[in-house]
């Protein structure tokens, strides 16, 4: 018996510690699609409201502004963050990504530090635009869900 659980077990570490596989873009628009989708995060690592505003097409409504950035993330401190791209489904010039994020965050309270974790999974809507891919849309999964009144 002891064996089949010694088996067991190295099958389970053997998986655990398989390397993970990055999807291949199947398009070079999606891989486009891919970088500026990380672009954006990166631009919001660093707190930099413009550079992140800079990703919203001005068709966009709401539109993230700079005043909008600054009251999303609350004052200074330190965030990360780690996407996984779920999907991507392209259609023209518009395109759909679902994402999950997770968010470190290293701030000071009242003297001492303090970390906050977070994660979400957002469905953003892009658009190819003349500079790029721009943002039409990032909002929680949730929101696309069908609402029935009607009983």
């Amino acid at each position: 018996m002891s064996w089949t659980i010694a088996f067991a077990l190295s099958l389970l570490l053997a998986w655990t510690q398989a390397p993970a596989q990055t999807p291949v873009p199947a398009s070079p628009e999606e891989g486009e699609l891919r970088a500026a989708v990380q672009q954006y995060y990166d631009a919001q690592t660093a707190r930099d409201p413009d550079k992140a505003a800079s990703f919203w097409s001005a068709a966009a409504n709401p539109r993230m502004t700079r005043d909008t950035f600054v009251a999303l993330f609350g004052p200074a401190a330190e965030d990360s963050y780690t996407l996984e791209i779920r999907s991507v489904s392209l259609n023209g010039i518009e395109a759909r990504v679902r994402v999950m994020a997770a968010r470190l965050r290293l701030e000071t309270r009242d003297g001492r530090p303090f970390t906050s974790r977070s994660s979400f999974v957002n469905l953003q809507t892009w658009r190819k635009e003349g500079s790029g891919w721009k943002l039409l849309r990032d909002a929680p999964v949730a929101d696309e869900l069908p609402t029935s009144t009607s009983r």
